[in-house]
């Protein structure tokens, strides 16, 4: 019995300290499947007009190899509803447009309403997953 007793804790205490480890980000562990719908990018341009009250976001990947990966979920996902965040703000809707010539870049087009994002200014981009959009 005691034997069983101190195997029980040892197991309990192992994985309770590899589940604190995993928390502190030590061990990564197995990636979010959202995670792939999320990509960091980087404005290139942005315009805002009063009339028709839109703001233009010419964007691109932040980094060099999320490229490919934005580039297919610009082309499966163009003149979709998408959300972005920008800094510490709260999630903003927009509708994103693949730009047919220039590879890997594409359009936000987001309601004036708000702070307008600027040019250099980081941010990540979420799609829907498939599922979500059934």
């Amino acid at each position: 019995m005691r034997i069983t007793f101190a195997f029980l804790v040892l197991v309990i205490s192992f994985a309770a300290s590899s589940r604190l480890t995993d928390v502190a980000g030590a061990n990564p562990g197995p990636r979010d499947p959202a995670d792939e719908y999320a990509v960091g990018c980087r404005v290139l341009e942005a315009h805002a007009a009063a009339w028709p009250g839109v703001t233009i976001v010419l964007f691109h990947q932040k980094e060099k190899q999320d490229q490919a990966r934005l580039g297919s979920l610009l082309q499966a996902n163009s003149g979709a509803h998408v959300g972005v965040k920008m800094g510490g703000q709260d999630w903003k809707p927009a509708t994103v447009i693949r730009l047919k010539n220039c590879f890997g870049r594409g359009l936000l087009l987001f309601p004036t309403a708000g702070p307008a994002p600027k040019d250099g200014e980081s941010f990540i981009i979420k799609f829907s997953s498939e599922k979500d959009r059934e």
